[in-house]
């Protein structure tokens, strides 16, 4: 159950041969989370689980599953990606400390929580919880989709950010970098650019070679990858791992990522590191990407078959923990 459609779920659901059930609502958090709670409630009256797996976010879904299980009596294993606001743990504002005390409580009470890394597993353990570690399975995509239409707009090299224009990507850098590659290639960036830039300024980017592609639908958003000469995907917060650097992973792509040790160490030489706070970097990570692609997209296929095993096995130990074989 998730009130996000996310592909780590989908992939989870289908590896546990359970249902997938995406509840989604498109509205203010007033009229959403009554709705959702509603509707998850239904669910869970209509189907009376054995075992409920849930992702968080929502942390607010989370915690409801946690005060459901007396009632329903399942056992609640919750996937935890990257909604931990470590930035705002010593906060005072109500509405953070609302947050951690809500994000704890579900932590303590799931039968079991898992996190995509040992950092964010320990963290867990910590506060009191039960933590396995999972990382996103790399995925299959389709690499044979023929070039996104808007990929027309370019003769240069073709990089696609893969962003959400969330608080944690750094969205201004990017955009500087892309304006600064001048020739030397062209971003494309995926995501609600509406959160941060009107179509004036959106149009006066994209003649200095910074698309906006806005939300694409999964078939374009595959053949955009597929397509890429490199791809990147940045983040400022530590202990992530992009959902969207396994896809370019899976697809043997040239990688830029920030320079992490979470990411680092997962990825290692696939791919090419860069301060997500320094335009300048982020250029010359993306320049090196484009001269080695060749080194990097072997080291990309090789590195997948190995990830591959490791996750099977990695997958046993959390159905083992969890109490379903």
């Amino acid at each position: 159950m998730t009130w996000e459609d996310h592909r780590r779920s989908r992939v989870l659901a289908e590896q546990f041969k359970c249902k997938y059930k995406p509840l989604t609502l498109e509205a203010s958090r007033y009229i959403r989370y009554p709705a959702l709670a509603a509707l998850t409630l239904a669910l869970l009256v209509r189907e009376r689980p054995k075992y409920l797996f849930c992702q968080n976010p929502s942390v607010v879904l989370a915690a409801l599953c946690v005060l459901l299980k007396p009632l329903f009596r399942y056992r609640l294993i919750v996937d935890r990606h990257s909604n931990f606001k470590f930035e705002t743990a010593d906060s005072k504002a109500l509405k953070a400390r609302i947050f951690h005390a809500v994000s704890n409580f579900s932590i303590r009470n799931a039968d079991l929580n898992i996190i995509t890394n040992h950092v964010l597993a320990d963290i867990v353990e910590q506060t009191g919880g039960r933590a396995v570690v999972l990382p996103d399975k790399i995925p299959q995509l389709d690499s044979s989709k023929p070039a996104p239409n808007f990929f027309s707009l370019s003769d240069t090299a073709k990089v696609v950010c893969i962003t959400m224009f969330d608080d944690d990507e750094p969205i201004q850098e990017l955009v500087q970098a892309g304006v600064g590659l001048g020739d030397r290639a062209t971003l494309f960036m995926t995501g609600n650019y509406r959160k941060t830039y009107s179509e004036a300024e959106k149009e006066a980017l994209e003649e200095k070679g910074v698309h906006f592609c806005g939300f694409v639908d999964e078939e374009t958003y595959a053949s955009a990858l597929a397509n890429a000469d490199a791809v990147v995907v940045l983040t400022k917060k530590d202990l992530i791992l992009n959902c969207g650097a396994y896809e370019a992973l899976s697809l043997a792509k040239p990688l830029v990522l920030s320079d992490t040790p979470t990411l680092q160490q997962y990825f290692g030489g696939c791919a090419v590191y860069a301060d997500p706070r320094n335009p300048r970097s982020i250029i010359d990570s993306i320049i090196k990407a484009l001269n080695c692609r060749d080194q990097l997209s072997y080291k990309a296929k090789t590195s997948v078959e190995i990830l591959d095993r490791e996750w099977n096995i990695q997958f046993s130990r959390v159905c083992e923990s969890a109490g379903i074989i």
